[in-house]
């Protein structure tokens, strides 16, 4: 059974052991992962060696990355870029708090209240130099959105597309219950405003057969996920005669260019036009429903407020390996 000890410094002192001058030297696991991070080289991405000027103010506020969180930081800094978060939250925060439940870690509301009172106001936007002044570090939504889930309750890294699917998975689901409780929960005295639906829209494929068409429809959809067609990058020659480097590289040297220095990777360029083309040109199918020569086409059949995109880089290649784009 667990037991306090009001005299721990003397009863320790008696054993010779002085706590008031001991240091902690054990890390958990996610103050590991913090300090990872921290060493991690983010040059490419900051900007490093340029001349910035440092912004500060409502909407300028970071969020603070506790190991391996970046994925759900950049998508509550997508989110709150939007007029309609902001709206739906930071002029009612103060209301909303004292209408909370009893336990408010619990209650996504409040705790996305919170993020909108820090991010979108004043109170932590004052710039200098220190780096508390204009982060905040959302433990608490972290933890409530996490509960449960085997992936996002861990101090792994995580996919910023799965993360976003299932917050608004989570978003929607509270505001059927606001919207059914009685009284029902509003902003301000006005009804929210459905943040869940400022991304779904409506796919439509059409399958034609033997001069037949059928239609399926499917709704709720929340990320377009966009094909990449390699084929039609503008900078062929130079991915060829990248990679043909690369290939001869273990004989040079590892991360070596034959200069000497390191190569800068040369990536595909691929136009956005042809990726969307390809989404919407007809594929083929091998086999429906016992007939041949069948083809789909995509379209979308309603378009969202925001259309969230979401690059399918990751592919099988010919020797069938899971290969990434870029």
């Amino acid at each position: 059974n667990e037991c306090k000890d009001s005299y721990l410094a003397q009863h320790l002192a008696h054993w010779g052991i002085n706590m008031m001058v001991m240091e902690k030297t054990e890390k958990t696991v996610e103050e590991v992962n913090v300090e990872a991070n921290e060493k991690l080289s983010l040059d490419k991405i900051t900007e490093a060696g340029k001349d910035l000027t440092p912004l500060s103010g409502p909407g300028y506020v970071g969020l603070k990355n506790f190991g391996n969180t970046c994925y759900m930081n950049s998508v509550l800094q997508v989110l709150f870029a939007t007029p309609e978060f902001g709206k739906a939250f930071s002029p009612n925060a103060a209301q909303m708090f004292k209408t909370s439940p009893t336990e408010p870690a619990n209650d996504l509301l409040t705790q996305l209240a919170k993020l909108s009172e820090g991010l979108l106001t004043s109170r932590y936007a004052d710039g200098n130099d220190e780096d508390a002044a204009v982060c905040v570090a959302p433990r608490a939504f972290k933890a409530l959105v996490g509960k449960g889930h085997p992936e996002f309750s861990s101090a792994r890294q995580q996919d910023a597309q799965e993360y976003l699917q299932h917050l608004l998975s989570m978003i929607q689901r509270v505001e059927r219950s606001v919207a059914s409780a009685s009284p029902p929960r509003t902003a301000g005295g006005a009804p929210m405003e459905k943040l869940s639906s400022l991304f779904a829209f409506t796919t439509e494929e059409r399958i034609e057969v033997d001069g037949m068409a059928c239609y399926k429809r499917t709704t709720g959809t929340t990320q377009l996920l966009m094909p990449i067609p390699l084929g039609a990058a503008v900078n062929q020659a130079e991915v060829a005669s990248y990679e043909e480097r690369l290939a001869k590289r273990p004989k040079l040297g590892e991360g070596a260019a034959e200069g000497g220095a390191e190569e800068e990777p040369v990536v595909p360029l691929v136009p956005f036009d042809a990726c969307l083309a390809q989404l919407t040109a007809p594929t083929s199918l091998d086999n429906f429903r016992g007939r041949q020569g069948a083809t789909k086409t995509l379209k979308l059949a309603s378009f969202p407020r925001y259309l969230v995109i979401t690059l399918a880089r990751y592919y099988t290649s010919s020797d069938w390996q899971g290969e990434k784009i870029g």
